[in-house]
């Protein structure tokens, strides 16, 4: 897929946007920077001007999906029940976001060897659980913590 000429912020969200699809389609091994930058259709090298290891790129990922999942909670928000939040966060999220899905059991899996991936899961996990937890609280949801 050809992106236009993205720079800067842009351009490592397309990176990380891309490694999140390519983790759900070919795993985890299948995550590489010149497999991102076919993927965008980039020059050889510009994933790893971004993103300099491979570390680097699964972070890239992790922290891809927290954004999008703290964005999907602020949408819910506007949502006028509890019920309907709950269900737009655990069926719509995953419906609408199945690469995103995938994508965090396969790096959930490789976290279970990698510990420096595996504090970074568990941090961003931490935080989205906060995130949600302010969210069930101004809905009054009891015990929302």
């Amino acid at each position: 897929m050809a992106e236009k000429a993205l720079l800067g912020e842009e351009r490592r969200t397309a990176i990380a946007d891309a490694a999140i699809r390519l983790v759900a389609t070919r795993g985890v091994r299948g995550l590489t920077h010149r497999a991102v930058d076919a993927e965008l259709g980039l020059p050889a090298g510009s994933t790893s001007y971004y993103l300099r290891t491979r570390q680097a790129l699964l972070a890239a990922c992790v922290e891809r999906l927290l954004a999008l999942d703290a964005g999907a909670v602020l949408t819910a928000e506007s949502h006028s029940s509890p019920a309907e939040v709950l269900v737009d966060l655990v069926v719509g999220i995953p419906r609408a976001r199945r690469d995103g899905a995938i994508a965090r059991y396969e790096l959930r899996l490789e976290a279970t060897r990698q510990p420096a991936l595996a504090a970074l899961m568990d941090q961003h996990a931490l935080s989205l659980r906060a995130t949600l937890a302010h969210l069930l609280h101004r809905l009054e949801v009891p015990d929302a913590e």
